[in-house]
Formats: structure tokens, C-alpha cells, sequence
């Protein structure tokens, strides 16, 4: 943390070498004062209010656009997670020593198969009434012949055939089971920024529609287009998606009076609330805010002292 006592004139050749030279080192993320992305409009910063709107409309459209891309990415690892649980499916019919055992000491909780099996069908687009009723006697054989094999009862061939599928549809709910922890794993990144910015915003929660743009609904349902959001609203949801976007790798993340337009509230849960979604980021910034600072208090760098 800086806690910054007076502003410093930077020329244009000043950032651009100093960027340079950043960029060389380490992975970064850099908000201006005017959050206009990496660029200056002006040789010299200009603290006005117009030029400090747009750079923040400017960025926060930046920031969604790349989010929807980044979105995107994980959609298309999720489908082809799906494409290789549909390959594995064959693979499944191949007799494994595991499966027979699983089989043989009756591990298997055919009510729970037959849901993930629900699952499966609705992922395919499947009607339930194309499957219900087979679904219901695939259960019902599977218990009886698992009765008969607890209790010990004369076995005919065609139990062992019941067996035989009941294994490999197992088998195949398994796989399901796996892909949907990894796919769960995969989305993570998005579930955090919807609950922590939902969180944040009051009476609002934020969503991701259907083309993965990311858009804010009232407390009653209503979308509120991010251009129509108050100035500290757009702020906060830029830091947000900043962070989310350096894809928990490390990072340093600089930025320029964070404080600006944010709710007390927001100062105060800003950077926690930037760790959670990235623990590997190093947060530098510049504020006069000891609410940003909160229990920071012994990471703050005094500008003031260094300079003399």
C-alpha cells in the first residue's frame, strides 16, 4: 500500500518507459486514475471529471469484452471434457477387474445411478418420457438381483446378464461423476466473481447471460445496462474482473486511487475481496484512503518519507 500524499507530474515518455521496463519483469495490471486501459489521451494527467467518466465507461466496456472471451475459454475446455466422457463411454464396455468388484461387494446405490443417469439424458437433450420407464425397470431388476445375490439365492444366467449392465452403466455414471467435479472446478473462476461481486453491490447481483456477457440485475429482476451503473459501481466491478482475469496466476496489480467513487464499504472489502479471487496477486496501490488500507496497516510504503 502508498498511501500517497501529494500527486507527481508523469509525462507520456515517463509511464511509457516505465511500463516498458515493467513489462520486462513481471506480469502486471495497471488502472490509472482515468481507467482508460494502458494509453493517455494527454501528454500530462488531467483530473476533470468528463475525461475521468469516459476512461471508466471506456474500460469497464474493455473489461466485459475480454471477460466474455475469457468465458468462452472455459466453455469450450467444458466441451471438450464433454466430448471425452461421450468417447469414454464406449471405452467403458471393455471388462475392468474394478467394476466386476464394485459389483460383487454391492457398492453400487442404484437410486443415486439412476439420478446422475437423469442428469445425463437431460444434458443430451433427451425426454425424460423417451427413458423414464426403461430407466424405472433397469432399477427395479437391479435390486432384485442384488438381492438375490446378498441373500445368497439360486442365480440364473440371465441375473449375470442384468449384472453385466447394471456394471457398465455404472461404469458410465462414474465418468459422469467425474466431469462434472472437473467441470465444476473449471467454472470456479466464474462462480467467485458472480458471489463476491453479488456480495458487494447493494440490492443488486451481478449474472452472465447466455453469451457470457456479464450484465447486473436489481433486487426485483430488472437488467441494468453496466453504462447505466454509478460511477462507483462500474469502479468496483473493473477491479473485479481485472483480477479475475489474470487467471489466479501471479501478478502484481497497480493501480491509481482505488478509493475514487467507492463506497466506504467497498474501500474497506477491496483488497480481501481482490486476494480471494487471486491469492497470488501482489496488490500495489496508490491511495489517501485508510479505509483501502484497513488491517494493511503494516504493508503502507509513506511517499511523503521517501521523497523527503
Amino acid at each position: 500500500m502508498i498511501n500517497r500524499q501529494r500527486k507527481t507530474d508523469f509525462s507520456r515518455d515517463n509511464y511509457t518507459e516505465i511500463k516498458r521496463n515493467l513489462d520486462k519483469l513481471f506480469k502486471k495490471t495497471w488502472l490509472s486514475l482515468q481507467r482508460g486501459a494502458d494509453s493517455f489521451e494527454r501528454d500530462e494527467f488531467d483530473y476533470d471529471e468528463i475525461t475521468y467518466t469516459s476512461g471508466v465507461d471506456k474500460k469497464i466496456s474493455e473489461v466485459s469484452n475480454e471477460l466474455t472471451r475469457y468465458f468462452s475459454r472455459l466453455d469450450k475446455k467444458v466441451s471438450d471434457l464433454t466430448l471425452s466422457f461421450q468417447r469414454g463411454w464406449l471405452i467403458s464396455f471393455f471388462a475392468t477387474e474394478k467394476s466386476v468388484g464394485t459389483i460383487l461387494r454391492g457398492d453400487i446405490n442404484i437410486d443415486e445411478d439412476k439420478k446422475a443417469i437423469e442428469q445425463i439424458f437431460s444434458k443430451f437433450q433427451f425426454p425424460r418420457d423417451s427413458y423414464a420407464s426403461q430407466l424405472e425397470r433397469h432399477g427395479k431388476l437391479a435390486e432384485r438381483v442384488f438381492k438375490g445375490f446378498r441373500e445368497k439365492e439360486k442365480i440364473e444366467f440371465k441375473d449375470f446378464l442384468i449384472m453385466y449392465d447394471v456394471m457398465k452403466l455404472h461404469a458410465l455414471v462414474e465418468q459422469w461423476q467425474d466431469l462434472q467435479d472437473k467441470q465444476t472446478e473449471i467454472y470456479r473462476p466464474k462462480y467467485n466473481l458472480v458471489e463476491i461481486a453479488s456480495e458487494m453491490l447493494f440490492q443488486k447481483r451481478l449474472d452472465v447471460d447466455s453469451s457470457n456477457t456479464i450484465r447486473v440485475k436489481s433486487h426485483k429482476d430488472e437488467v441494468i445496462s453496466l453504462i447505466n451503473m454509478s460511477s462507483g459501481e462500474k469502479q468496483l466491478i473493473i477491479f473485479l474482473v481485472e483480477t479475475l482475469l489474470q487467471e489466479q496466476e501471479t501478478y502484481i496489480f497497480l493501480a491509481d486511487e482505488p478509493e475514487l467513487s467507492l463506497h466506504i464499504e467497498w474501500q474497506e472489502q477491496l483488497v480481501p475481496s481482490l486476494l480471494r479471487i487471486n491469492p497470488n496477486a501482489q496488490v500495489i496501490f496508490a491511495t489517501h484512503s485508510p479505509d483501502v488500507v484497513g488491517r494493511f496497516q503494516n504493508n503502507i510504503i509513506n511517499m511523503e518519507e521517501l521523497i523527503g
